[in-house]
């Protein structure tokens, strides 16, 4: 299944790849810790620093988009289980 990594922050974004994708499943995934966890990741990555930049986008994103398919919290998570909670949520991740 490909993936793409992309920052959606409307739902403007999203019927966008909507329509470019028509016919394919398109599954909506945010990866959604915190805004302060975000940051303190942020501030610990050696080559690039880029929270505080868009730091704005968690808000808009929580805003317009959060009732939109799945959002995990993977503030407190592991990489695996991210993946486990998205494998789990598969279904609400469906748009």
């Amino acid at each position: 299944m490909p993936v793409l990594d992309w920052v959606v922050a409307s739902t403007e974004g999203l019927d966008q790849y909507r329509e470019l994708l028509r016919g394919l499943s398109l599954y909506f995934i945010v990866l959604a810790p915190t805004l302060e966890v975000s940051l303190q990741r942020d501030s610990r990555r050696a080559d690039k620093h880029l929270g505080e930049r868009f730091g704005y986008l968690d808000e808009q994103m929580r805003k317009y988009l959060s009732d939109v398919g799945l959002w995990v919290d993977s503030g407190d998570l592991t990489p695996e289980e991210t993946v486990d909670r998205i494998v789990a949520g598969r279904d609400r991740a469906l748009v």
